[in-house]
């Protein structure tokens, strides 16, 4: 006896034996997936827990809750997902799923298997194929899809394809692993012990194969949606960077008209921004902005500079929402846009530099909605100083529509995201950009989740740098991970794993069968040649029979037979009357007896071999009379 027959033959650690074994498939299984929230395609430990159930009984089921909650557990924290009390939720009904689902195929296939299970005739092997396996599979699938579409971890929609997904992986796993663990814990043990080799070898064959088949199918799938990724993300930059360079054209061309005008409004700045607000539709607003300066009075005497609206060319209100309410934040910023310390800080850079520049993100009154305003100085008239701009002319830019307008080339799978790094010259933008971590990001557009986590973290994702208007914006590029999964799990490979999987659960069933019908037949002759060896025996013990009565009874009788008979035919010392009465009666009955034992002898001769030859020759004169003839 085996050491794994003699463990599993102790009651106190099947438990654990189940619990070990549906853990290890369990979390091969979950390395296969596609992604780090999808669902398994080949799930062996499912398989594992109906051997369980079926070779050692319902009380397996609670060993496979246990598996089944911690196999949860390390696919969420490999997910990314913090070890919380919110956990215990989906391990809980997860646990729950895979208990039921055992349980129902153990008691589906009870009624169809003899105890063992020996699985040798096709009646067992169908119950296995069609009960445990697309049948009793359901349970979890839609107790565990279900609790998630409730909990709002799945959508509606994706709920039919993500059950699909998990049924078909589980009924995979129980026709592929439900024979493969029977062969080293199912019983009869000789039976299971002789599948090793001619069922266990080719079915495991097969499924190594077709395992490595869809996980290089997946590693291409990878391969090819990074690919497409860079690709993406190459057309986007180009087009990202084209698309800036004509924002700043517009306000560099409305700067040259004020430019050679003066700072007097004039009826061309108005003609030229709706043509610009025409070809940009994520400028809100053009403005023409005049420089005054005032003296402080009192003790705080001193020049403060003053920036006032002079003209503005705003977007109509029906063209565009999100535009009109651009304008309104330039309304909010109050009577003279340097009372923030943000626009303050912009205007100075922009005197500073003489170049157009670009504020960081102020809120507008929408939900995750910013606007950036640029400024670009004009410069003095006569007797302010060279230094001293007349104004300048503003561009207020509304980053949602920017940020659409930055991805138009991106596929509809990919999800951005506009961050505002800082200042170019600033220190921090000297350490790569690439970790992420330790470079300060402001969300300008993009996710709601952008502002406080990184969303593309784990996702094939690109990181694109965009500087605009002196600072320096970072448009982050990434994958949906619906479109990810998508894009690993292809159909084409998918279907052929697939294909494989059943060809090798049919290649079980049938060697199954075989091997069953093989043990059947050995056993019918193996019965048949001690029936045979048996009926040997009582035949030899039959012939001994008739040989020695033929022998002991026969012989005697001849022989008084014969003295009687020369009794009756001595000369020298003949019989007296008395006496020859005597000896014939002697011979009639010694040949009464004989006759008597000859049909004995006829009669078991003919039981054996059914034919009609005498048993012995009487000897000569001594023949019996017609009736007793043979």
């Amino acid at each position: 006896m085996s050491r794994t027959t003699r463990i599993a033959d102790q009651p106190n650690r099947r438990l654990a034996v189940c619990l070990l074994l549906y853990v290890a498939t369990g979390m091969g299984s979950v390395a296969l997936t596609a992604g780090p929230d999808a669902v398994a395609p080949l799930y062996l430990a499912a398989g594992v827990a109906v051997a369980c159930v079926l070779a050692w009984g319902p009380r397996m089921v609670w060993a496979v809750a246990l598996g089944c909650a911690l196999v949860e557990l390390q696919a969420r924290l490999s997910a990314g997902h913090a070890l919380t009390p919110d956990l215990l939720i989906p391990m809980a009904i997860t646990a729950c799923g895979g208990a039921l689902q055992a349980a129902a195929a153990g008691l589906l296939c009870r009624r169809w298997m003899t105890p063992g299970p020996a699985l040798d005739r096709p009646r067992e092997i169908a119950g296995v194929l069609l009960l445990a396996g697309p049948l009793a599979c359901t349970v979890n699938a839609a107790l565990s899809v279900g609790a998630m579409v409730l909990r709002g971890e799945l959508s509606a929609t994706q709920a039919p394809a993500t059950a699909l997904t998990w049924w078909y992986g589980d009924v995979i796993g129980v026709l592929i692993a439900t024979p493969l663990t029977l062969i080293l814990i199912g019983r009869p043990t000789d039976l299971w012990r002789t599948r090793r080799l001619w069922v266990g070898l080719p079915m495991l064959v097969v499924m190594v194969l077709t395992v490595i088949l869809l996980r290089q199918d997946q590693v291409w799938s990878a391969r090819r949606a990074a690919d497409a990724l860079a690709r993406d993300s190459a057309s986007v930059q180009h087009h990202a960077q084209a698309t800036l360079r004509h924002h700043l054209q517009a306000l560099d061309s409305l700067w040259l008209l004020q430019q050679a005008v003066g700072p007097q409004a004039d009826p061309r700045f108005a003609a030229l921004a709706t043509h610009w607000q025409k070809a940009l539709p994520a400028v809100g607003a053009f403005a023409l902005d005049e420089r005054t300066t005032e003296r402080l009075p009192g003790p705080a005497e001193g020049t403060l500079e003053r920036l006032r609206v002079r003209q503005v060319q705003a977007r109509p209100v029906d063209a565009s929402p999100r535009a009109a309410l651009a304008v309104a934040h330039r309304a909010m910023t109050g009577r003279d846009a340097l009372d923030l310390p943000a626009l303050r800080a912009t205007w100075a850079r922009a005197v500073g530099e003489g170049l157009a520049a670009a504020s960081p993100g102020l809120p507008l009154p929408l939900p995750h909605s910013q606007a950036v305003i640029l400024y670009r100085p004009l410069a003095g008239t006569a007797g302010t100083g060279a230094a001293a701009p007349s104004g300048a002319v503003t561009m207020v830019l509304e980053m949602d529509t920017l940020l659409r307008e930055l991805k138009a080339t991106a596929s509809p799978q990919l999800q951005a995201c506009l961050s505002d790094l800082g200042l170019e010259s600033s220190q921090a933008l000297r350490r790569s950009l690439a970790d992420g971590d330790t470079v300060p990001a402001a969300t300008l557009a993009g996710p709601a989740a952008c502002g406080s986590t990184r969303p593309w973290q784990g996702l094939p994702h690109r990181l694109l740098d965009l500087p605009f208007g002196g600072r320096s914006w970072q448009l982050a590029l990434w994958q949906n991970p619906a479109a990810v999964r998508t894009a690993q799990a292809d159909p084409r490979g998918r279907l052929l794993a697939i294909g494989g999987l059943l060809l090798a659960a049919g290649l079980g069933a049938l060697l199954m069968m075989m091997t069953g019908h093989t043990r059947r037949l050995q056993a019918a002759t193996a019965e048949a040649r001690a029936g045979r060896q048996q009926a040997e025996a009582t035949m030899q013990a039959h012939n001994a029979f008739l040989s020695r009565v033929s022998h002991e009874l026969r012989t005697p009788l001849h022989a008084m037979l014969g003295l009687g008979a020369l009794m009756r035919v001595d000369r020298q010392h003949p019989p007296d009357p008395w006496q020859q009465q005597t000896l014939q009666q002697m011979d009639q009955a010694g040949q009464e007896l004989l006759r008597a034992v000859d049909t004995l002898l006829q009669v078991a001769r003919s039981d054996r071999t059914e034919r009609s030859e005498p048993v012995s020759d009487p000897g000569p004169g001594l023949h019996p009379p017609p009736e007793a003839g043979r």
